[in-house]
C-alpha cells in the first residue's frame, strides 16, 4: 500500500503582478501630490473593509480632523515630495501578500508603511496599514470611528 500523496497548497499571489500594483500607486501619490485618488475613490487603492472606514471617518469628522489626517502610503502630509522604496513583497497566500516599503520622508522616520494587500474581484488593494506607531490602520481607524459614534 502506497503513502498518500499530500495536498498541493495552494499557489501563493505573484509578487510581481503585486509589485508593479504597488509601484504604480507610489508614482501616482507623488504626481497627485496633495490630492491623492484615495482621497476621493478610496476604492481604487483600498479593499471594502478600509474604503468603509475611511468614508465612516469622513462622515463623522466633516469639519474635525479626523483618524485619517495624514497619507497612510507615507505616512506624511504631503507625497509629492516622497521618495520611495519598495523593499520586498512577501505573498501570505494565493490572494494576500505584505508589502514593506521605505519612504525617506516618513513621519516620524520609524513610520515605514507595511502594506497588507488583497486580491479583489476588482484587482490588488490595500486591506491595512502597519506602522511602527500604528500596527493596524485598519483597527485605529474602526477604533476612532467607534468613539465618535458613542458622542
Amino acid at each position: 500500500m502506497s503513502a498518500p500523496t499530500p495536498a498541493r497548497a495552494a499557489p501563493l499571489a505573484s509578487k510581481a503582478e503585486v509589485s508593479d500594483w504597488v509601484v504604480a500607486l507610489y508614482k501616482a501619490e507623488v504626481k497627485q501630490g496633495i490630492h491623492p485618488v484615495w482621497v476621493k475613490h478610496p476604492t481604487r487603492v483600498f479593499d471594502q473593509a478600509l474604503s468603509a472606514a475611511i468614508q465612516e471617518d469622513v462622515r463623522l469628522t466633516s469639519d474635525d480632523l479626523g483618524a485619517l489626517f495624514y497619507d497612510p502610503m507615507c505616512t506624511c502630509q504631503d507625497p509629492s515630495t516622497m521618495k520611495w522604496t519598495l523593499i520586498d513583497v512577501t505573498p501570505t497566500g494565493a490572494a494576500t501578500a505584505r508589502v514593506r516599503m521605505h519612504v525617506d520622508n516618513a513621519d516620524p522616520p520609524e513610520n515605514q508603511p507595511t502594506l497588507l494587500m488583497v486580491k479583489t474581484t476588482a484587482g490588488w488593494r490595500i486591506h491595512d496599514v502597519s506602522t511602527h506607531d500604528r500596527p493596524s490602520l485598519l483597527d485605529h481607524i474602526r477604533a476612532e470611528n467607534a468613539e465618535r459614534r458613542r458622542r
